[in-house]
């Protein structure tokens, strides 16, 4: 049975999130009880953990309130270590809908993190401003980039990265953008990186052009959890 002042009172989803994942990464105990009530929230943070400690998180899908078709698939994908298939991204079933909503209402949350490291990813979209690179290298210091390739995403790709972004027109046009042509993406270390990213996304972004929500020209994680979630998935042999 979830713990209903818990959930309406507590922190909010994705800052429980964010408190497990961090504790997974630390490999610090923590306890699921009246965490959760969406099955996907368990996916998410297996997700964002690349699946570690994925048994304790499957045995708390069943306590949710997901519909069982939600429980199945999130069960499923955390027992097999699969992030957001693009399908299951673009068609947004009930119970994923839900969640989604749930997260992007809490998404520009402030985020406090005991978890230190001072790597982190960033993403220069494709047909971005051509000056972005630049800006980011006056704003680091060039010695800050300390890995780089040209990638060219994939769907799932782009479910992994946006898992919470909903609105089936919405996907469809970000699958479109974000597929449409190469991206640079930058391993970036420096003392104190994890607590400047956004600050940094938001200046980077002032200082050049923006063609809306798709076309900002930079991504950076939200998150430290993120950030080595995302340096495992596109860098894996830097962990």
């Amino acid at each position: 049975m979830q713990s209903e002042e818990l959930l309406v009172d507590g922190p909010s989803v994705k800052l429980r999130q964010e408190q497990i994942a961090e504790s997974i990464w630390l490999s610090e105990p923590y306890s699921l009880d009246g965490m959760f009530d969406s099955a996907w929230s368990l996916h998410d943070v297996a997700s964002k953990t690349h699946f570690r400690d994925r048994h304790k998180l499957l045995e708390a899908v069943a306590a949710t309130s997901s519909c069982n078709s939600c429980k199945a698939a999130s069960a499923y994908l955390i027992a097999s270590g699969q992030h957001m298939p693009a399908d299951l991204y673009v068609a947004e079933p009930c119970c994923l809908y839900e969640w989604k909503v749930a997260m992007r209402a809490d998404h520009d949350a402030p985020v406090q993190s005991h978890l230190k490291t001072n790597r982190t990813i960033t993403i220069i979209k494709p047909q971005s401003d051509p000056r972005t690179r630049m800006v980011l290298e006056e704003a680091l210091g060039r010695d800050a980039i300390v890995a780089e390739r040209v990638h060219t995403m994939t769907e799932e790709d782009v479910a992994f990265l946006y898992t919470t972004a909903y609105g089936m027109e919405f996907i469809r046009d970000l699958i479109r953008y974000m597929t449409s042509a190469e991206s640079k993406l930058l391993l970036i270390e420096m003392p104190g990186i994890n607590n400047m990213q956004d600050a940094l996304k938001r200046f980077v972004r002032r200082q050049l052009l923006s063609f809306g929500l798709l076309r900002n020209n930079i991504h950076f994680p939200d998150s430290i959890s993120e950030s080595l979630a995302q340096i495992e998935y596109f860098f894996p042999e830097a962990v």
